[in-house]
């Protein structure tokens, strides 16, 4: 795999989850695939877009400020603008690409302002 179609494959997705589109997202990721956050884990697709859905019904906004990729590896930073409470979160994230689907995700990011 290239560094572009990986990048590519981030691109659409991160395009996808900004405007909360689920049916888009679900080609770009493997049936395994992994995650592992902050706030917790899930395996598999059903798990990971469950989560993921669950997390992006409080978001109004998400803005990549910064994108690169080696290989496979593909690392972004950007905001995500939550409604309540009104906070934006810096998350860094490293997704991993095989065989033109993102196996792994990986996302840090302070979570104390959603617990104020």
């Amino acid at each position: 795999m290239t560094t572009n179609t990986a990048r590519a494959i981030v691109d659409t997705y991160f395009a996808a989850m900004a405007k909360k589109d689920f049916d888009a997202m679900r080609p770009l990721l493997h049936e395994d695939v992994t995650f592992d956050g902050v706030m917790g884990t899930t395996n598999g697709i059903e798990e990971y877009i469950a989560g993921l859905q669950q997390t992006l019904a409080n978001v109004r906004e998400v803005r990549r400020h910064v994108i690169a990729a080696e290989g496979e590896n593909v690392f972004q930073i950007y905001d995500q603008i939550v409604s309540k409470p009104d906070v934006t979160l810096k998350i860094a994230q490293w997704l991993r690409v095989r065989d033109g689907k993102i196996a792994s995700l990986q996302v840090i990011f302070d979570p104390r302002p959603l617990m104020s």
